[in-house]
């Protein structure tokens, strides 16, 4: 795949050439169909260190409501159901990052520009970064640290830890505490994208209670770490983001680490013919599951970085 951009010896870039240099993967069908598609990556030897720190960078591209989706998500132990697990998500007008212990037990929620019940530019159909952080183990009000949690949206173009946005700005609210001690990083078994499936600690295949991508919906790539990134920093930001670029699109090459980034436990992209991962845990190839007819469609010719709209 062609970078685009080049590294100076002090480890900036320079913008990537505009068209062309992104990548996606779509469902090609909708999300009420039974026709389906979506991919799974699995731990084999190398699993996420034992960390309760979490920290992710994800492309989307989405213009209708209809087909909001897991970027991913990632299953820690079949019981107690639904299992205990981490995944981040488009969901009308939130981008989140959560942690789940048995039922529903959320500890986090990272809150998009609030002007209305349903905020269309997250489903504008242009391609939009999400930077987010979070620790699971800072669950004791009232004395949560305010960078126990924080996220970065391109639509928005601040950072905002817990407690410090305000409406019309990116927020981070709505936590709960977990009821026991939650599993850390390292007891995730699966990474499943665009779609999920609480009923198996090993998922195969795809049951009715997934949630899938659907037609208007594509994921670019995708960092996942194990421990903490600080977004605070606008210079870390900029390895993975450039305003002055198209779609503000920085090319992390086959690892990750091509902006400038640390090079991640996973890094997913799409070499245009594989949904691979080129960070240093879990397996390099995701396999690709299908329901019915549903397919990938993947092309690196209108992902982010091209301008292309859906």
């Amino acid at each position: 795949m062609p970078l685009g951009f080049a590294k100076s010896i002090l480890s900036r870039y320079e913008a990537p050439a505009a068209g062309g240099n992104g990548y996606y993967f779509t469902d090609e069908t909708s999300t009420a169909s039974s026709d389906q598609a979506g991919y799974i990556l699995t731990k084999g030897s190398s699993p996420f260190a034992a960390s309760t720190d979490v920290s992710t960078v994800f492309w989307y591209r989405c213009n209708s409501g209809s087909d909001k989706t897991k970027i991913w998500h990632g299953q820690t132990v079949a019981s107690p159901t639904p299992g205990r697990w981490y995944a981040s998500f488009v969901s009308d007008s939130r981008i989140e990052l959560h942690t789940f212990q048995g039922f529903n037990a959320m500890t986090a929620m990272f809150v998009g520009p609030l002007t209305g019940s349903v905020r269309e530019d997250v489903y504008d159909g242009a391609w939009h970064c999400v930077m987010m952080y979070k620790n699971v183990l800072a669950t004791s009000p009232p004395d949560l640290p305010t960078d126990f949690m924080g996220v970065w949206d391109d639509r928005v173009g601040t950072y905002s830890q817990y407690g410090t946005g305000s409406t019309g700005t990116a927020e981070v609210t709505n936590y709960d505490l977990y009821p026991t001690s939650p599993d850390t990083m390292a007891d995730i078994e699966t990474l499943c994208f665009a779609f999920r499936d609480y009923t198996q600690l090993n998922p195969t295949n795809m049951t009715t209670g997934d949630q899938f991508s659907g037609t208007s919906f594509d994921i670019g790539p995708v960092w996942i770490y194990d421990k903490k990134i600080d977004f605070s920093s606008s210079t870390v930001r900029d390895y993975y983001y450039d305003a002055t670029a198209t779609d503000g699109y920085v090319d992390g090459g086959t690892d990750g680490t091509a902006g400038g980034a640390e090079q991640p436990a996973i890094y997913m992209y799409h070499d245009g013919t594989d949904w691979k991962n080129g960070g240093t845990k879990f397996n390099s190839t995701a396999t690709k599951v299908t329901k019915g007819s549903g397919d990938i469609t993947a092309t690196n010719t209108d992902g982010p970085g091209s301008g292309g709209t859906t």
